[in-house]
């Protein structure tokens, strides 16, 4: 997938995004480090008002970020007290931190993924979504991590989803 970004972008005069592959290399990352299931990944690239337009979802067969941070928080006593009243939006608040992992003895998780997606999505001003039990996020419109600010970006879709991210870039070509 890199490759193709390398040889089409400059076909239209643009530099290769770096965050933008460094994105896309976390998210699958991730989901093979989270998952033993397979998964799925689509890209789309289309030129539209002298813009490309880049789409891409990648998703696994897993039981999703929300349930991987249920389950380590299992373990820890002040969980067990507010179990029932955990939110798909307190899951986030948790696996957007810094430092947080859901694979606490691994030797290569270190708690940096989901936080380095969401920091650099913001910095390229990328559109992202995330797909999760009976919910769907729309991170690239929380201003930040705060349980309020996620209450305000998750929204029920009334039916289970499965697992999976739906993003998308547009960067004006050049002349």
């Amino acid at each position: 997938m890199v490759d193709l970004l390398k040889e089409f972008y400059p076909l239209y005069k643009l530099k290769v995004n770096i965050k933008f592959i460094q994105i896309l290399h976390e998210i699958a990352k991730n989901s093979a480090d989270h998952t033993e299931q397979n998964a799925f990944f689509g890209l789309d690239i289309n030129i539209k008002d002298e813009n490309l337009v880049v789409k891409f979802s990648l998703g696994d067969l897993g039981v999703g970020i929300n349930q991987n941070v249920r389950s380590v928080l299992k373990d820890d006593e002040s969980y067990k007290l507010k179990d029932k009243h955990l939110a798909v939006t307190d899951s986030y608040n948790y696996a957007l931190s810094m430092g947080f992992t859901s694979k606490p003895y691994s030797m290569v998780n270190r708690g940096i993924g989901m936080s380095t997606i969401f920091d650099l999505s913001k910095q390229i001003n990328m559109k992202l979504s995330v797909f999760d039990a009976k919910s769907r996020g729309l991170l690239s419109n929380a201003k930040n991590i705060s349980h309020v600010e996620l209450r305000k970006v998750f929204y029920n879709v009334g039916f289970s989803v499965g697992f999976y991210y739906y993003g998308e870039l547009v960067q004006k070509i050049l002349k």
